[in-house]
């Protein structure tokens, strides 16, 4: 058999190793440069303020007494000693009243790239300071010297040493480049030509049997270590390849035994499939019931309390007036004893009385819960006027705790809604505050707002009670939740609440509160609801009829 052939290489490694050698070295290099090029910049940029105060330092005194003394000739001479430096290119002394005292220049400085040195270093630099009286005499202001510094000279260094460090730093780039490429030819290319040399030499129908050389003076180097290695595993090949056959066999019997495996367990799977869905539903059905029990029990419980006691009330009234007719036949009725039965049978008909009118009342706050008070009417009425006459209303029943709400808005807010849905929202949050806020509570304090923005109506409820815990938050508004079961309480007042803003008034209800902070209701709905059509609304009422407590 031929050995395996194959042409040149696309791509040189050689070219590719110099091409990114000479980016790198010269990459990093014009990185240096630059890095030093920009802190030469800076360091020459700061030498017009260096200089110019040692210029300050060393001419301000002797310009001082010269001015104050008038000494025109002494001024011009240390003008022409300021114009010995180079980066001076006009000198002016003015006097308090305009007169210019001394004055000497010299043309701009020559520059190959005026634009650049401008660019760099900006244009030439106005300074002035002034020349007031020497020391010892009284103070007095004499004028000033202006100085003109020309930045063409510096700039010209600059660039000059600009140049010589980038052309420096490149060429040693390129000589460094160079060498790393004669290393690199020496000690990595050529062996590895052989090696390429050696594998292609090979026979590819009998690869265990290559082997390739390892090249002169690399038997310790890593390309030593390539050429072994890949021997041991040329070795290794044949005894590989008859593994790899006996291993391609008992794949394929496998194989085919996994198929019937997967078969049957995909059988088990389904039916396992089949009995969790079974399962789900029968856990969503009991959910359900159990949601639906919990709203009997409660409804139940509720009822049941009054009607009890109005049964025993009954008994009561029905064996007094069994007595009196017993009595009254055996002719031994006496007023006294008539007297007392009939106390007797007054007090278990308040007793009924009162606890069928709690049963009823109960069993109407269930309809009202359900209903959605399906009976209001939309009309135009006065949001805030509304409040304050609730609240007025309701003031029977807050001087029980004492507490008297504080209310603030607007005299007159007009508006189209229900007047007697957001009566009973805020009837409804004032007595929740009242029967379960206050307790412990020194100074009760509950605080309506009222305010109309952009067509929406923002009221907030505040209290300072003893708040509702975490915990409770997302129950609050749920039927028959309650924490004074058996102490009054239905658990569908801010149901109710929560109904009405939500559904009646189509509007927002927000819940904050924290223990001991007292709870806060805001409650957003339109300034004008639409107005309804005969038809719409009725067709309302009938749905809420429908799905009411019987």
């Amino acid at each position: 058999m031929s050995p395996m052939t194959v042409g040149p290489a696309r791509r040189s490694l050689s070219r590719l190793l110099v091409k990114s050698v000479l980016i790198v070295a010269w990459t990093v290099g014009l990185l240096i440069s630059l890095l030093q090029v920009a802190y030469d910049l800076h360091q020459v940029r700061q030498l017009p303020a260096a200089n110019l105060a040692t210029v300050r330092g060393m001419t301000q005194e002797p310009l001082d007494a010269s001015v104050y003394g008038l000494d025109q000739a002494r001024v011009a001479d240390l003008l022409a000693g300021l114009m010995t430096l180079p980066y001076i290119r006009e000198a002016k002394v003015v006097l308090d009243d305009g007169t210019v005292l001394a004055e000497t220049t010299r043309p701009e400085r020559a520059s190959s790239m005026p634009w650049l040195n401008n660019l760099l270093f900006g244009p030439p630099r106005q300074f002035v300071w002034s020349i007031q009286s020497p020391s010892g005499r009284k103070f007095q202001w004499l004028g000033e010297i202006q100085i003109t510094y020309d930045t063409h000279a510096e700039a010209n260094a600059f660039l000059s040493r600009a140049g010589t460090i980038l052309f420096g730093t490149m060429f040693y780039a390129l000589v460094l480049a160079a060498l790393l490429l004669l290393t690199y030819d020496r000690v990595l290319r050529r062996p590895l030509a052989n090696i390429i040399q050696s594998i292609q030499a090979a026979d590819v129908d009998r690869p265990e049997s290559a082997r390739l050389a390892v090249p002169p003076g690399h038997a310790n180097t890593e390309i030593g270590q390539l050429a072994a290695i890949t021997n041991l595993h040329l070795s290794s090949i044949d005894r590989l390849l008859t593994q790899l056959r006996q291993a391609e066999q008992q794949l394929n019997d496998y194989s085919d035994q996994l198929e019937v495996t997967v078969s049957e367990r995909t059988r088990e799977l389904s039916r396992s499939l089949d009995q969790l869905q079974n399962a789900r539903d029968q856990l969503i059905n009991n959910e359900r019931l159990a949601s639906l029990g919990t709203l009997v029990a409660g409804v139940a419980h509720e009822v049941n309390t009054p009607l009890g006691i109005a049964v025993t009330a009954a008994s009561v009234v029905s064996e007094a007036l069994d007595a009196i007719r017993a009595q009254f036949q055996a002719d031994s009725l006496t007023r006294e004893e008539f007297a007392s039965l009939m106390r007797q049978a007054n007090e278990g008909q308040l007793i009924v009385v009162g606890n069928l009118s709690r049963a009823a009342k109960l069993v109407r706050d269930f309809k009202q819960a359900a209903a959605n008070q399906a009976d209001e009417t939309l009309c135009e009425y006065d949001i805030a006027q509304t409040t304050r006459a609730l609240i007025a209303s309701l003031h029977p029943e807050t001087k029980k705790i004492p507490v008297q709400p504080r209310f603030d808005g607007p005299v007159l807010l007009k508006g189209v809604g229900y007047p007697g849905v957001l009566m009973q929202v805020l009837t409804n949050l004032i007595m929740n505050s009242v029967r379960h806020a206050f307790d412990g509570i020194a100074q009760p304090q509950i605080h309506i707002e009222l305010c109309e923005s952009g067509g929406q109506v923002e009221l907030i409820y505040r209290d300072n009670g003893v708040g509702v815990p975490a915990a409770l938050h997302n129950r609050i508004f749920e039927p028959l939740f309650t924490t004074r079961r058996g102490r009054g309480g239905t658990g569908l007042g801010l149901n109710i609440v929560y109904n009405l803003v939500t559904q009646k008034m189509a509007g927002q209800l927000d819940f904050w509160s924290a223990p001991q902070r007292g709870v806060t209701f805001r409650v957003r709905f339109a300034l004008k609801q639409p107005w309804e059509s005969q038809e719409a609304q009725a067709t309302r009422e009938a749905a809420s009829e429908a799905v009411s407590l019987p």
